[in-house]
Parts: structure tokens; C-alpha cells; sequence
């Protein structure tokens, strides 16, 4: 979806098992029909960005998989820049390496509600300075109140 366009943040609901691999399959679909839809609708195109937030541990062991071939740019060219949030039980080590932008994890104590409230005002305002920009920028969010950045790992 275009940036501008976007009047206020989806609603989210808790939904079980936290499949990682399903999130990232589903991301490769659909991103390079977003970028047609665009193009064809005369938009000029930038890399998409992707907030990935997560209460928890993945559940599928091979989540991995899926997220390397979602964000290989050799293979992929539609390959996302993506900024991690953590709440609740997510572990900082697996929040880190999924956030290839940025990554936040609420702090220990937090109520996972209002971290999410925090999150989803720090996304709007990313967003809204993104799109606004006189020039292509992805205006990455400072640490949501409530949470803290991680550092993310450097591959050598």
C-alpha cells in the first residue's frame, strides 16, 4: 500500500502459534504484487519496509528458511527493509536477527498492551515522516517508550 494512503494503523488480534515461516512466505508473495499494483498505477517504487512485531518465540523450526529467501536481494529484488519489535515473551537474540533495519524489545515489567500502543504510535509516526519527506527516506522510529533497541548482527 502507499504510505500516504494509509489513514490510520490495521487492527491487530492475538492468534495462537507464532509462525514466523508463515509471516515471511506470505511477505514474498505478496510484496512483488504491491510493487505491480503500484507501478501500474503509476507510482515510482521504493524498497518496501516491513515492521515485524512478535509476542513471542517462532514456533516453526524452519522460519529461517523462509526469512532468507525473503531478504536475499541476489534472489530477491524485492527483498524488504525490516524493523523488529519484540513484546511479552519474544526474545531479544531472535528479534535482533529478524530486524534487518532495526529491532526494539519491550522492556522486562512492561505490559505487553501498552508496549504495543507505544509500538503502533512509533510506526505511525515513521510512516507519516517516510512519506512525507522531501526526498525517498525511511525515517527509522527511535525506541518506542517502553522498549529498547537492540543491536543487530553483523555478518561478516
Amino acid at each position: 500500500a502507499r504510505a500516504a494512503d494509509i489513514g490510520q494503523m490495521p487492527g491487530m488480534a492475538e492468534r495462537g502459534a507464532t509462525c514466523y515461516g508463515e509471516a515471511f512466505r506470505m511477505l514474498k508473495a505478496l510484496i512483488p504484487q504491491d510493487i505491480a499494483n503500484l507501478r501500474a498505477d503509476g507510482y515510482q517504487v521504493f524498497r518496501p519496509a516491513v515492521f515485524f512485531i512478535s509476542d513471542g518465540e517462532p514456533t516453526d523450526s524452519d522460519w529461517r528458511d523462509s526469512y532468507g529467501e525473503l531478504i536475499d536481494r541476489a534472489s530477491n529484488p524485492h527483498a524488504p527493509n525490516i524493523i523488529a519489535f519484540g513484546i511479552d515473551t519474544a526474545d531479544a537474540t531472535t528479534i535482533a536477527e529478524v530486524g534487518t533495519t532495526a529491532a526494539f524489545l519491550a522492556q522486562t515489567g512492561i505490559d505487553p498492551g501498552n508496549a504495543l500502543k507505544e509500538i503502533m504510535r512509533s510506526l505511525t509516526n515513521s510512516i507519516v515522516q517516510s512519506a512525507g519527506s522531501s526526498t525517498p527516506t525511511l525515517v527509522v522510529p527511535p525506541a518506542p517508550d517502553g522498549t529498547i533497541a537492540l543491536e543487530l548482527d553483523v555478518m561478516d
